[in-house]
């Protein structure tokens, strides 16, 4: 996939920390183009204990670039708090967002769920792809939201982005020489 074509890339993230049970540790990288269309490039999905999932942010992070803005959901209470701090700090290196987690995960999904019905969004190919299908096309029924929250998050995102002209189309950052 032509990633030049996107006005803006974001990572995001729905995290779990239950290694090799419960939720699921999901990141979904997803583009949009000026014309706001959306591709979702690719996926994490894991099962970790919290010392995993630091180690995938960061690893993840470095395979993504620098370009690509990580989104980290802001969980209600201090805990929620605490985490979006440690988190900030670990990809202290790259450009972090946060978003706050409140209404229903139905209400949060709405725009992105209406977007793929509209043949706003599209999926490239991954070993990913048929689990988040699945997932997707089963909300809200499945026992599963991890992609679905993560992509939502990560479409919202671009969306706002695009639509605010938050983008600068061609902008590479560069590293400061000092």
């Amino acid at each position: 996939v032509d990633t030049t074509a996107f006005s803006v890339q974001v990572r995001a993230w729905d995290f779990s920390a239950t290694k090799d049970g419960g939720d699921f540790t999901a990141g979904t990288l997803t583009g949009m183009t000026p014309d706001k269309q959306a591709t979702i490039l690719d996926a994490k999905h894991v099962q970790y204990d919290p010392a995993g999932v630091d180690k995938l942010l960061v690893e993840t992070a470095t395979e993504d670039g620098k370009e690509v803005v990580i989104s980290i959901p802001i969980d209600p209470g201090a805990a929620g708090q605490t985490a979006v701090f440690h988190f900030q700090q670990l990809l202290k290196d790259y450009t972090v967002v946060t978003r706050p987690t409140s209404g229903s995960k139905e209400e949060r999904a709405r725009s992105f769920a209406s977007a793929i019905n509209s043949g706003d969004v599209s999926m490239v190919n991954g070993e990913w792809a048929n689990g988040m299908k699945r997932e997707l096309r089963n909300f809200p029924l499945s026992d599963r939201d991890d992609y679905v929250d993560s992509g939502a998050d990560g479409y919202n995102e671009c969306f706002e982005r695009v639509s605010k002209g938050l983008v600068i189309t061609g902008f590479r950052p560069q590293q400061n020489l000092i």
